[in-house]
């Protein structure tokens, strides 16, 4: 089981836990940032941030911090998801998203396919 912590508070990211809700091999939760000032202790296999969404966005630097964590950043305005180690795929709504999320997520932890 892998973990995903959604960051943001928009309908987007509301859309994407939806979306990703049930999907075998996955397990999803939403984040209060607030509630993320301490990263020790148990933490998600992957984060994914809304970078339109400011207190997100901030918390950017302190997910990329940790090794081995991977962090993506989603831009529905450009539609966009970003792996913050500098590739972009272009995604036209959230089911491409979450279909996006899904591969990618399984394939770099070694459970998926691939592309």
């Amino acid at each position: 089981m892998k973990n995903i912590l959604l960051c943001g508070n928009s309908i987007f990211i509301a859309g994407l836990a939806a979306s990703l809700q049930g999907v075998e091999g996955l397990a999803v939760t939403n984040a209060d940032l607030d509630g993320l000032r301490d990263l020790r202790g148990p933490f998600p296999d992957v984060v994914i941030i809304d970078l339109n969404d400011a207190d997100a966005a901030r918390a950017v630097a302190r997910f990329c911090a940790r090794p081995g964590l991977l962090v993506l950043g989603v831009d529905a305005a450009r539609s966009v998801l970003t792996v913050l180690s500098g590739s972009q795929m272009a995604v036209s709504d959230t089911g491409d998203l979450a279909q996006l999320v899904k591969r990618f997520v399984l394939s770099e932890t070694g459970s998926g396919s691939g592309y």
